[in-house]
């Protein structure tokens, strides 16, 4: 897929509408290829996973909040133009839960992200945002 026009100003979020049920004692992994082409401003990558409270409706970002801001991305977080001048494969991972989250990058399959006990018997979906610029970025 190809997200805008490489004008510089071009970006798109995608959070799918198919909610994953989330047992937090599972292994979660998530894979995405990348290739940035746009040669204005400063494109940035993200994809994760966007947490779902038990009523799969209220959304539950790294500190608990309802907020598409600051979710799980897991597989990148804030990746660069230069980091994707060619297809790049990330795989990122999530299991269990804590009282804050732990976000961020999580690429070690030995040591996978935590959700926020918020999503404790909830739901995930997957997300990605290309595109981004600096001053737009998701925290």
């Amino acid at each position: 897929m190809q997200v805008g026009n490489s004008s510089g100003n071009d970006y798109a979020w995608f959070s799918s509408n198919q909610l994953i049920p989330f047992n937090e004692t599972s292994l979660y992994e998530i894979e995405v290829r990348a290739k940035v082409l746009q040669t204005g401003g400063n494109p940035l990558f993200y994809c994760g996973f966007t947490g779902y409270r038990k009523d799969g409706t209220t959304k539950s970002n790294v500190t608990g909040a309802d907020s598409f801001s600051s979710v799980l991305y897991v597989a990148a977080s804030g990746e660069t133009k230069a980091e994707l001048a060619d297809w790049k494969i990330m795989k990122g991972y999530l299991q269990g839960t804590a009282s804050s989250g732990a976000g961020g990058e999580r690429r070690d399959i030995t040591n996978p992200a935590k959700a926020h006990s918020n999503n404790m018997n909830g739901y995930l979906a997957p997300v990605f945002i290309s595109g981004l610029q600096n001053e737009q970025q998701p925290h």
